[in-house]
């Protein structure tokens, strides 16, 4: 575990530039669970000057919405328990805050859009993206978006979250089948620390 300095204001104004992106986009995330933003870059790894990240270019999960989802499906006892009473009280919540009505508006399915593969699809049509050899992402990637990286992104050098998934499963994956990318997490005050095994990974995430 090492902690990186950003050593030329270039450098710390992109990527405070690019975590004050992601966070606005995170605001658009409908999320339940939670939210997530997270944005495709070019670095140079020599100082850490990023590339500018703009909101636009950033990815954020979401819940498709569909019409004539079924009201008697949201207040079923069975849902609270496949859920989880947590999650359902988090559905039921949402639904209320933006106004929504259930019969019409809102159907939870399975085909969340990841917020990674959203700003991968977003970095496919960036006009001075030339590496792409960054990902920042608000929570660590879960299992199948790094699979997804490792299969879409083999030249990528520098991953960077602000927070952690729940499950360690992904970062795991990637620190096995990339070792050469180098894997940091990110405090609350913009801090930079090389988390350079598993093991970093779990120290990291204690103190966050």
């Amino acid at each position: 575990m090492r902690i990186i300095t950003l050593n030329s204001a270039r450098a710390v104004s992109r990527f405070n530039l690019a975590l004050e992106s992601l966070e606005e986009a995170r605001g658009k995330s409908n999320g339940i669970r939670g939210k997530v933003a997270a944005a495709v870059a070019d670095i140079d790894l020599s100082s850490y000057a990023l590339s500018p990240v703009l909101t636009d270019d950033c990815g954020y999960n979401r819940l498709p919405l569909e019409p004539r989802a079924a009201l008697e499906r949201l207040v079923d006892p069975e849902l609270a328990k496949e859920l989880g009473s947590d999650k359902h009280a988090d559905l039921l919540e949402f639904i209320a805050e933006r106004n929504l009505d259930p019969m019409v508006d809102l159907q939870s399915r399975t085909d969340v859009v990841h917020a990674e593969i959203d700003a991968m699809m977003k970095s496919l049509h960036s006009d001075f993206l030339i590496e792409r050899n960054a990902l920042l992402v608000t929570a660590s990637p879960c299992i199948n978006c790094s699979r997804y990286i490792y299969e879409f992104m083999p030249d990528l050098q520098a991953l960077f979250f602000t927070g952690a998934y729940r499950c360690e499963d992904g970062v795991d994956f990637l620190g096995r089948m990339m070792p050469d990318l180098k894997i940091h997490g990110v405090d609350v005050n913009g801090g930079i620390t090389l988390l350079e095994d598993i093991e970093d990974y779990r120290t990291w995430c204690e103190v966050q």
